[in-house]
Formats: C-alpha cells, sequence, structure tokens
C-alpha cells in the first residue's frame, strides 16, 4: 500500500467545480444520514474518502458470500453507503460500481455564511448597541 498516495488524497481540496470526481464511503446508516442532514461537526464528516479524480471510475467488490464481506457487513445487512460528488447512494450487495461524468451543470454559489443546526447566523444575531450609538442613555 503506497502511503503517499493515501497521505495526497486525504489532503487534497475538495472544489464542486474543478471536474474531478470526489467518491467518500460511509461505515455506517448513521453517520450515512447524519451527514445528508447536515447535523453539526461532532456527528458529521465521519464518510472516508475512497477516490479524488478523474474518471471513469470501477469500484469491485467483494462476493457477497465472502466472510470478509459478511464480517465487513453485517451491521448493515450488505448495504454499501456512498457519497459521490455531493450525491447520496445506498447500494445492496454491489458487484461493481462505475463512475463517470455524465454533464456538468452550472450552479449558483452564496458566499453567506450559513447557520447550522441552532447557531444563527450573524446577520441573524441581536445587534447589540455601543455606548457610542445613537439612542445610547449616556
Amino acid at each position: 500500500k503506497d502511503e503517499t498516495k493515501d497521505t495526497d488524497l486525504l489532503r487534497a481540496k475538495q472544489d464542486f467545480g474543478d471536474g474531478r470526481l470526489e467518491c467518500l464511503c460511509y461505515r455506517t446508516g448513521l453517520s450515512f444520514y447524519l451527514e445528508q442532514l447536515r447535523a453539526p461537526l461532532l456527528v458529521s464528516g465521519n464518510g472516508s474518502r475512497v477516490y479524488s479524480g478523474g474518471g471513469p471510475l470501477r469500484l469491485n467488490f467483494k462476493d457477497p458470500t465472502d466472510k470478509d464481506y459478511i464480517k465487513g457487513t453485517a451491521h448493515c445487512k450488505g448495504r454499501t453507503y456512498m457519497q459521490v460528488d455531493g450525491e447520496f447512494f445506498v447500494v445492496h450487495e454491489p458487484e461493481s460500481v462505475v463512475i463517470r461524468h455524465h454533464q456538468t451543470i452550472r450552479v449558483l454559489v452564496s458566499n453567506e455564511e450559513v447557520s447550522v443546526c441552532c447557531t444563527p447566523s450573524p446577520r441573524d444575531r441581536p445587534k447589540r448597541n455601543s455606548p457610542h450609538e445613537a439612542g445610547s442613555t449616556e
């Protein structure tokens, strides 16, 4: 196993406009669904990046009767949880998966900070009057 490639993969910056395929997998359904809900950072971000690069990409899976496959997927009944370029998928006992770029779409991007769960974004927080503002009692 080439540890340099693993380190490069972990350090690769994600950019949805770079034309690269970003593939993540999840060990459990819970971490998969929490990621979709955009839960707070303590319980999200549990995906493991398995690929970042050009396509097409072919993933071959072990046979569902293989003892290592059964051991690794017994907790999720043979389901594999994955994300490809931000799209979530659940596949049951896959033999192989081919991922390729199909179409490019244009999207609008906002630079506004998005609030997370119960924390208001800075623009939604109440403003405090300083002693130097109009209406001050000093």
